[in-house]
């Protein structure tokens, strides 16, 4: 299926929050033009920002500010493009397994350092997977770590080479290659070395805390927003990796409730945001023009949606243990009743378990030749 998202190009301030876009407060920032300031709804957090002197990215409770680094801080190793499935280097240039994947050979990319100075190599890659082995359970990700990953050394500065615990053919893409979610961030050694990493907090501005590899920093943090800042530079455009910096100086994230994202698309004071239903969509672009969707094909709000909407069961206890009672479920599922009523007609109705990205789209007729298509008498299943 598909959500809908929204995203506006607007002009003035948040008023509440900006008296310049530099916002004077206890934690001074300097002045930043409006229209080189994007102004966006936090990532789940809706009535303040949630623990804001923590930034540890591996605090199981905190994804809102692990999501808001992600996109401003910190970088990963590989991404996956999800229109193409392919897999882009970042801070690596590759991989390579052996004959039956069971150990991998990363390649990090020469040149890429931590916004702090240091350079980023294989002693920070493995010292994050020997801290989150040794941390395990305790640690966002840490039990997968440690049932995969028997090793990881560093072969060179460039050079880390893990080995599983057993045949994981999708592992790097499973784990390292940053697709809807973010498994594994590494962290730099000469910080985080000495502290125990499910307490440390890794926030301190004055230090430059949270350090990362993105080409922003954090400036400013408290229960109504959080700043980013572009750095004065940024190893991608030292290595000729990205042609030119950023061009947007300052990334706000604010909260946002339902009930309020309607006004503030409205009047400009929010430059980008997360779901809104149909109705309200149209109701708002009648207000401000300015009102744009993330694609203009299939429902014009809407995109496919890593994280897809399902129903799903333990399979180990009575009665969800029995393949008949689920296929009786599936069947008596009306897909388009739920698409017409629950989301006003926003998405499309699933037709495999995954999103329907056109990395992925060709897997459908595979998947039908392999498990057939039959028709569903939903009465049946009554």
């Amino acid at each position: 299926m598909t959500r809908l998202s929204t995203t506006l190009l607007g002009v003035s301030a948040l008023a509440a929050l900006l008296a310049s876009t530099g916002l004077a407060s206890a934690q001074s920032v300097p002045d930043v033009p409006r229209n080189r300031t994007l102004i966006s709804q936090g990532w789940d957090f809706y009535n303040q920002v949630p623990s804001i002197d923590n930034f540890n990215p591996y605090a199981g409770v905190l994804l809102h500010q692990r999501n808001s680094l992600h996109y401003t801080v910190n970088e990963v190793l590989f991404y996956t493009n999800h229109n193409t499935n392919e897999t882009v280097g970042w801070q690596a240039e590759g991989y390579t397994y052996n004959a039956d994947f069971t150990e991998v050979t990363l390649k990090l990319r020469d040149g890429v350092k931590w916004s702090d100075g240091e350079a980023f190599t294989a002693d920070d890659v493995v010292f994050t997977f020997d801290m989150l082995k040794g941390a395990a359970p305790e640690l966002l990700f840490s039990s997968q770590i440690a049932e995969w990953v028997a090793s990881a050394t560093a072969v060179d500065p460039l050079t880390v080479v893990i080995k599983l615990n057993k045949p994981g053919p999708r592992w790097v893409k499973d784990f390292l290659a940053t697709g809807q979610s973010t498994r594994f961030v590494t962290v730099p050694k000469h910080i985080w070395e000495g502290q125990d990493p499910k307490t440390f907090a890794y926030f301190d501005l004055a230090k430059g805390w949270p350090v990362g590899t993105g080409p922003y920093k954090l400036v400013k943090a408290d229960a109504n927003s959080l700043f980013f800042d572009l750095r004065d530079s940024w190893w991608a455009l030292d290595a000729g990796v990205a042609s030119a910096m950023p061009q947007v100086q300052r990334v706000v994230y604010v909260p946002a409730t339902a009930e309020a994202m309607p006004q503030l698309f409205a009047t400009n004071q929010i430059d980008m945001g997360r779901s809104i239903q149909a109705g309200q969509f149209e109701a708002i672009k009648a207000q401000n023009p300015a009102l744009v969707a993330w694609n203009e094909q299939g429902p014009v709000w809407g995109g496919p949606d890593g994280c897809t909407y399902a129903i799903r069961f333990n399979t180990q206890v009575a009665p969800f243990d029995n393949p008949a009672l689920r296929h009786a479920i599936n069947a008596a599922m009306d897909r388009d009743q739920i698409v017409n009523l629950a989301y006003e007609g926003s998405m499309m109705r699933a037709t495999v378990p995954f999103s329907s990205y056109p990395g992925m789209v060709n897997y459908v007729d595979q998947l039908k030749d392999v498990a057939g298509v039959a028709d569903i008498d939903a009465h049946g299943a009554e």
